[in-house]
């Protein structure tokens, strides 16, 4: 670039004879040579005689080594002589339009991160719980995944048994309690009921109208889930909304642990799919759990089991009945 080097002088009235000029390294421009260095000189004031006056030194396409050269600007008149030395320093340069496009790109990256967060933030937790999520099946010594207590009636259990059921079980390998079809028949409910909810890792609360009623058995179960976080234990309770109820309906308990805990929405259709919202949101909050091929297997083959056990023993139940009623035709059966 061009460098611009202004010196001014103030030369009284009494002296007409003055001079001022530039000198680079101790030589004057025209023993220096050089058609980069020129000067020229403006008239500023002339107030009564005094004069004011700038001499302008201009060197044109300055180089680095010019930095180490000395100029100095010099005056002189009938009186004496005076002379000064210009130091110059090199001017640091910001890259402002390199600096302005990363920031600008910086910015729109971030833009970008936050929306795919904001959009993406369920999917990209499921993948992180995926990778880094402990199982908790190896930190635990809990029976069941997931406990589910509902309102006993006809429509909130067809939901759980036919879609939260079948879509845990099935479809994401969790082991699921159900009360009315895991209990054994002649237990005690309070007891058996408490004794579920110990053992396993999760309390799904399907929360509905009828769930709100006092004295019910799923008032039990939620009770015992709040106590059991209370304590502090490996058990976490999961609020399900089957069906939206007024707050002002809701039992104690309820209003407990909706402050405390999110509350995973049921919309109909929409949660139909195992790709929808809810089910995403519902597996943020179930334990990690990694199937392999023969845990899977190993899991049907537990499943009809059970239900085996359980036709078993309601084949038992029917011969204890049968030969209470009727005892000779049972004893000549066995005969």
């Amino acid at each position: 670039t061009d460098v611009s080097l202004r010196c001014r002088g103030h030369f009284p009235f009494l002296d007409s004879l003055w001079q001022i000029w530039w000198t680079v390294d101790g030589k004057t421009l025209e023993q220096l040579g050089d058609a980069r260095f020129s000067q020229s000189n403006e008239f500023v004031t002339d107030y009564y005689g005094d004069r004011t006056e700038d001499e302008i030194l201009l060197i044109k396409d300055f180089q680095s080594e010019d930095l180490k050269k000395k100029y100095n600007c010099s005056v002189k008149n009938a009186v004496g002589f005076e002379t000064l030395e210009v130091q110059l320093q090199e001017e640091v340069s910001l890259p402002s339009v390199e600096l302005g496009c990363g920031l600008g790109v910086t910015l729109l990256l971030m833009l970008l991160l936050f929306v795919v967060y904001h959009v993406f933030w369920l999917e990209l937790l499921l993948l992180y719980r995926s990778w880094f999520g402990t199982d908790e099946r190896h930190t635990d010594d809990k029976e069941y995944d997931v406990y589910i207590s509902y309102a006993r009636n006809s429509e909130e259990e067809q939901f759980v048994l036919s879609t939260l059921r079948r879509v845990l079980e099935n479809e994401l390998g969790y082991s699921v309690c159900i009360f009315d079809r895991d209990s054994l028949p002649g237990g005690t409910i309070t007891d058996e009921t408490l004794s579920f909810v110990s053992r396993s890792r999760r309390l799904l609360v399907v929360v509905s109208p009828g769930y709100a009623s006092q004295g019910s058995q799923a008032l039990l179960e939620l009770k015992a889930g709040i106590d059991g976080m209370a304590l502090g234990g490996h058990l976490r309770v999961i609020l399900v909304q089957y069906k939206p109820i007024q707050r002002k309906v809701w039992v104690r308990e309820l209003r407990r642990a909706r402050v405390a805990l999110a509350l995973v929405r049921w919309q109909g259709d929409k949660s139909q799919e195992l790709t929808s919202r809810f089910w995403k949101r519902l597996r943020v909050e179930l334990p990690v759990r990694r199937v392999s091929s023969g845990e899977e297997g190993s899991g049907k083959e537990a499943a009809l089991m059970r239900m085996l056990s359980q036709n078993s023993t309601n084949s038992q139940t029917g011969l204890i009945t049968n030969t209470v009623k009727e005892p000779n035709r049972v004893f000549n059966s066995a005969a």
